[in-house]
């Protein structure tokens, strides 16, 4: 709680586990769906490195 409940103002969503996970997964994949997705490869400089995408508007949740 201590560390939760400070966040908890701020959350876009709060799960607290007293719906069903049927209820709970429709109310988090709307927003995290975009996170789920496989980010585009980035151009490499050198062989062997890649890139990492950083996906905006991902949104804040407390459990």
């Amino acid at each position: 709680m201590a560390h939760v409940a400070p966040s908890r103002a701020a959350a876009d969503l709060v799960v607290d586990g007293t719906a069903s996970e049927a209820q709970m997964l429709a109310a988090v994949m709307p927003l995290i769906g975009a996170a789920l997705a496989p980010a585009p490869a980035a151009p490499s400089r050198a062989r062997g490195v890649c890139g990492v995408t950083r996906i905006p508007g991902v949104p804040v949740f407390a459990l």
